[in-house]
């Protein structure tokens, strides 16, 4: 991500035109002072970045900390002819943020329309594998071991191009334990200030939890 722009009062102009992580822009002490500005993803026009932007439906409080243009594997409808399924690829901007994995899926080959195709709680992603002889892939695993769902991406690009699968593999988890880190942190301060009730409202689901499932 880089910054390109900045109000004409205020603001660190030794931040204009570098390049840093989603990371580090997110714990800029000044970001009320950026200007709006839509970042050129490599292998998507800048409207078709700002669409997939513009139809994420972010929370109160959501942020964007990981994103990338890939493909999704899925398998193709039955087909009219003998009932085979294929594997198909569907390009889209693929969008990790403080609580949810959102994929916003390209609507036909030749479209400049995108819609959210998938939407998942980071609560649920139970882990990260990468690999691939000739193809190389992130799987994403959805659920506890033994019945969780799986999703596959592949061809994974960003702002500084093509990206090895491992990096991409490597950003995700470190971002996951970042993440359980910090909830952990304030599960605790919350425990500790005894402030915590023994049903609490899940923002992930819409329905009510106990605390003790948060953090299993």
């Amino acid at each position: 991500m880089e910054l390109k722009g900045l109000p004409e009062e205020g603001g660190d102009r030794k931040l204009l035109n570098k390049k840093h992580t989603f990371q580090f822009w997110g714990a800029v002490e000044t970001p009320k002072l950026v200007k709006k500005q839509y970042i050129q993803m490599k292998g998507m026009s800048e409207s078709e970045y700002k669409a997939c932007i513009d139809s994420l439906g972010l929370l109160e409080g959501e942020e964007i900390r990981l994103q990338y243009v890939c493909f999704r594997q899925v398998l193709s409808p039955p087909s009219l002819w003998n009932g085979e399924r294929k594997i198909e690829s569907k390009k889209g901007l693929l969008v990790f943020t403080n609580d949810n994995l959102i994929f916003m899926q390209q609507e036909g080959a030749w479209s400049s329309n995108y819609a959210q195709a998938l939407r998942v709680p980071l609560e649920q992603i139970s882990g990260v594998v990468s690999g691939g002889t000739f193809i190389k892939h992130v799987r994403i695993l959805v659920g506890v071991s033994g019945s969780s769902e799986q999703h596959e991406f592949i061809n994974f690009v960003s702002t500084y191009g093509k990206q090895d699968i491992h990096e991409v593999r490597g950003d995700i988890d470190n971002l996951l334990k970042e993440l359980r880190q910090e909830k952990k942190r304030l599960a605790q301060e919350a425990l500790a200030r005894g402030t915590v009730p023994s049903m609490i409202f899940c923002r992930f689901v819409g329905l009510e939890t106990e605390q003790t499932n948060l953090f299993a």
